[in-house]
């Protein structure tokens, strides 16, 4: 266990702030992986669905037993990933290369995610909540951070994920020293992780997991497309990048704000309101006029909700039922790998703008099944 959980709170800070950063590029960048390797639309789109499997990979792994005396070094195994992805999206010089760094930096974030949120989760008692909320906004100042460098660089992607790969190579010492693991369960709950026990716990919760996957499908294919759809039917590649820096700038303030609005607001009702605000946003930013990019930046408030208070509202139950808690990240992992692809697809055959009715279309439904859980909970209460 950590003897020290408060210099390894300021490491995982670190950690996530990078983290953020790097995955707030991929979207901005990919007008620019276009142009330089000759790509498609949909090909481009490529790079966010193996950072997504990349991540996917890394939470399947942590449910392997055997793979139990390798979490002590997680954390540390995680930051040398994310800085070789990295160095191989800045220096590789071929689109395979980049797609593989993109995959490493999935794993990266997968380890990170399932390490540093239980370990905050668990570590500081009553703290934890603020700390928890205090981690994830650091993902935000790194992501509001990343596409402003991006555009002082003058788009040149691979000056920035060199940066990060350096950021990354320095806070790996200390990765190494953080040990993230922690009991963060009942006592005398006996964890079951054979397939059998997997498969009843996500028929049971299916539902809430189908709502996580669409929580981060919805999250990373507005930060992943949200630029080029912009760039190409809305406004200027500079201004959507822009719109996208405050996007983050929205996100980051909402998941400050959320740490005292947790003790009066219930988990369900922050998803339904995010939800719901995200669809009405969506037409506003598929309309095209003059408030499209302002609809767009606020799309922050409204999504930032979504992935913290999934979480919470199935707490109670991921006490009961520990694998829980990462069969709803690889829900999401799922949602965020079939998000970005289907979107690019349909953007291709149907016209960029396209895309954003889409995704009000899924925050729709989505709002339905919110209310559907709240008034016949599947599980989850």
């Amino acid at each position: 266990m950590q003897h020290h959980p408060e210099r390894a709170a300021v490491t995982g800070l670190a950690l996530f702030t990078l983290l953020g950063g790097g995955q707030a590029l991929f979207g901005p960048s990919l007008p620019t992986f276009q142009a330089l390797y000759g790509l498609s639309v949909p090909s481009a789109g490529l790079i966010l669905t193996c950072y997504w499997a990349g991540g996917l990979s890394a939470v399947l792994v942590a449910l392997v037993p055997r793979f139990a005396l390798f979490m002590r070094w997680r954390t540390g195994f995680a930051a040398a990933v994310l800085a070789l992805g990295c160095f191989a999206i800045s220096d590789s010089g071929v689109w395979p290369g980049v797609l593989l760094g993109a995959f490493g930096m999935g794993a990266g974030h997968g380890l990170l995610t399932v390490g540093l949120n239980g370990f905050f989760a668990s570590a500081f008692g009553q703290r934890a909540p603020v700390l928890l909320n205090l981690l994830n906004a650091m993902f935000g100042v790194g992501a509001v951070i990343a596409p402003i460098v991006l555009v002082s660089f003058d788009g040149h992607v691979e000056h920035v994920f060199r940066g990060l790969a350096i950021g990354f190579g320095l806070l790996l010492p200390l990765a190494l020293l953080l040990d993230d693991r922690a009991v963060n369960v009942e006592a005398d709950t006996e964890i079951n992780n054979s397939l059998s026990s997997l498969v009843r716990t996500a028929v049971r919760h299916r539902l809430f997991l189908m709502l996580m996957g669409v929580a981060v499908g919805l999250e990373v294919a507005i930060v992943g497309w949200g630029v080029t759809v912009l760039s190409g039917a809305v406004m200027p590649l500079d201004e959507a990048r822009t719109f996208t820096s405050f996007f983050y700038v929205s996100f980051t303030c909402a998941r400050l704000m959320a740490v005292g609005l947790s003790f009066h607001v219930r988990p369900a009702l922050f998803v339904l309101g995010g939800f719901s605000a995200s669809a009405i946003l969506l037409v506003i930013v598929n309309d095209g006029g003059g408030m499209a990019g302002y609809a767009f930046a606020s799309l922050g408030f409204a999504v930032v909700p979504l992935f913290p208070n999934l979480f919470a509202w199935a707490a109670p139950r991921i006490v009961k039922e520990p694998p829980l808690s990462a069969l709803v990240i690889c829900a999401g992992m799922l949602g965020g790998i079939a998000g970005p692809g289907l979107l690019s697809g349909l953007a291709f055959a149907a016209g960029a703008q396209s895309a954003f009715c889409l995704l009000s279309v899924f925050a729709l439904v989505a709002s339905a099944m919110v209310v559907r859980l709240i008034i016949r909970p599947d599980g989850v209460h």
